[in-house]
């Protein structure tokens, strides 16, 4: 028996409506916004974690980390096979929790990740040390004591690297609560500055009116240093009057870099998450706004997709708990899905490692869990023994009418409705379509495929980067195009009459356009001779 498997773990017959997984304060909120809908749920957390201490009483919390996190999948019907796919569905999760103690498994219908920013002071960026007169802005906010007794304040924002909207949201409330309570006198130096933050511009105005100067640089920021005392010296050359100012605040405030929790990673490696360039648990493409994941049942809040305010918090937590809500409502995907053939399958584990949504399971053998396939086709395409298919759609193969000069692998959800949109709805002679459900199941072979039957060029029309619902169809296609090319370059054939476009489906007029052009470059270059039906290009 395998050590994490299951049945070496205890309460696996437990099953919870939702488990939240995060350390500080936005999993505690996430948490009792979802008790207080009848949806209770159970929070996994550090031991010392402000989340464990916020919690409403209606809220378990279990220590610990995750171990596993999969989509369940019920045993096949005696004599079924598993080309009939998996029957777990993406609200019904094998948890897995070893806490150093003890090991706990149980079965969620929803999974949230809440984690909060990773917070970075920046006293060495500015040549300060930390003492009981400079400040970073979460010791500034967590302990108004320290603000006894000052006369004069100075916020640091932006001088040292661009501050974040929300972050320096936080600093100009901190400004106007100092004001308001403790009659401070608040002097801002800033660079690198975005108001963009909810309600940003009107603290401003606010805390200028309250009596708050405002020093901006552009060119050349502030000298700043420390004195004995720990006091902050700051001294400048106005950059309008060309006077020199010196200050030494009572008291200094400085702003702080923040990024993802050092936790998202390791969540991101168990669950199968896609992130974005910094490493947030969200890629960056639209149809995952507001709070999905590439992983059905999935939900990324709060500053696990991006840094956000608090009202930004709030906001996924909504989005979040209509999700959550609805996963055990919402009906089976319907067909197209993927299927696998179990007599053609040579376990070979290529479904399994390319599936961006994780909807391949093992039980012995591959098999698709529909309700959480995409049907994008990426599997099919590149499975070396063909035993993938998706609705009769074989990513291997291109049956033309005729002999067209042009063979055309367009994406049903954007380059099919862009050539449907076309000015005049005509297209020049010799255009063969093959619609495929993502530019991601089209294969190097498939594209070899057109040219084995007469085309004189392939034309891969895919949506744009960031905007496709399997996440990598672009990307995935870009790079099938590339082997494919490189393959006919070394048999001779240039490597040009294979071009690869991105499109969106209200882009009618620019697919037309770049189908003549191509037809063009294919005119100059004449048509192509036959080739060999036994060379094929392998994925």
């Amino acid at each position: 028996m395998k050590k994490n498997s299951p049945e070496n773990f205890r309460n696996y017959d437990s099953r919870i409506r939702a488990l939240v997984i995060g350390d500080g304060p936005c999993a505690a909120e996430t948490a009792a916004a979802l008790a207080k809908h009848n949806m209770p749920p159970v929070i996994l957390s550090s031991p010392d974690a402000p989340a464990a201490k916020e919690a409403p009483e209606a809220v378990s919390q279990i220590a610990g980390r995750l171990v596993s996190c999969s989509p369940v999948l019920s045993v096949l019907p005696e004599g079924g096979s598993s080309k009939e796919g998996g029957s777990g569905t993406p609200g019904n999760f094998d948890v897995l929790i070893d806490s150093g103690r003890e090991k706990t498994a149980f079965r969620a219908e929803s999974v949230i990740i809440a984690e909060d920013e990773q917070r970075r002071a920046l006293f060495d960026a500015h040549g300060l040390a930390e003492n009981s007169r400079t400040l970073s802005l979460s010791r500034a906010k967590e302990n108004p004591g320290l603000f006894e007794g000052a006369q004069t304040v100075a916020f640091l924002a932006g001088l040292a690297h661009e501050c974040h909207p929300a972050i320096f949201s936080e600093m100009i409330s901190l400004c106007l609560t100092l004001q308001r309570e403790k009659n401070i006198r608040a002097c801002l130096f800033y660079d690198h500055l975005k108001v963009s933050g909810k309600n940003a511009e009107a603290l401003c105005r606010e805390a200028r009116r309250k009596g708050a100067l405002f020093f901006s640089f552009t060119n050349r920021g502030p000298d700043i240093g420390q004195d004995e005392t720990g006091r902050t010296r700051l001294s400048w050359v106005d950059e309008i009057s060309k006077e020199p100012f010196e200050m030494s605040p009572d008291i200094t405030v400085l702003d702080e870099a923040a990024g993802p929790s050092e936790n998202l990673k390791t969540l991101s490696r168990i669950m199968g998450l896609e992130t974005d360039a910094n490493g947030f648990i969200q890629a960056d493409n639209v149809h995952r706004l507001t709070v999905l994941t590439n992983r059905k049942g999935i939900f990324a809040v709060g500053a696990s997709r991006k840094i956000q305010s608090p009202a930004g918090h709030a906001r996924d937590t909504a989005a979040a708990l209509l999700r959550a809500g609805a996963v055990d409502e919402c009906p089976a995907r319907p067909s197209p899905f993927a299927e696998i053939d179990p007599g053609a399958c040579v376990f070979c584990l290529t479904c399994l490692r390319s599936c961006p949504h994780g909807a391949v399971a093992i039980a012995p053998r591959p098999v698709i869990i529909k309700e959480a396939c995409a049907g994008c086709g990426a599997c099919a395409a590149l499975c070396p023994g063909k035993a993938i298919s998706l609705n009769g759609f074989d990513p291997n193969d291109f049956d033309l009418d005729g002999a067209p000069a042009i063979a055309a692998f367009c994406c049903e959800r954007s380059a099919v409705p862009a050539l449907e949109s076309a000015p005049d709805g005509s297209f020049p002679p010799g255009l063969s379509v093959k619609k495929v459900p993502c530019a991601a199941a089209i294969s190097a072979e498939g594209l070899y495929s057109a040219f084995q039957n007469g085309a004189d060029g392939a034309l891969i029309l895919t949506c744009h980067k960031g905007n496709c619902h399997s996440g990598r169809g672009d990307s995935d296609a870009r790079e099938k195009a590339a082997r494919a090319a490189g393959f006919l370059e070394q048999i001779g054939v240039d490597p040009k009459r294979i071009r690869t476009e991105s499109l969106a489906s209200n882009m009618g007029g620019v697919c037309r356009h770049i189908i003549e052009d191509f037809q063009k470059t294919l005119s100059k270059m004449g048509p192509l001779s036959g080739l060999k039906t036994g060379e094929k290009p392998h994925d």
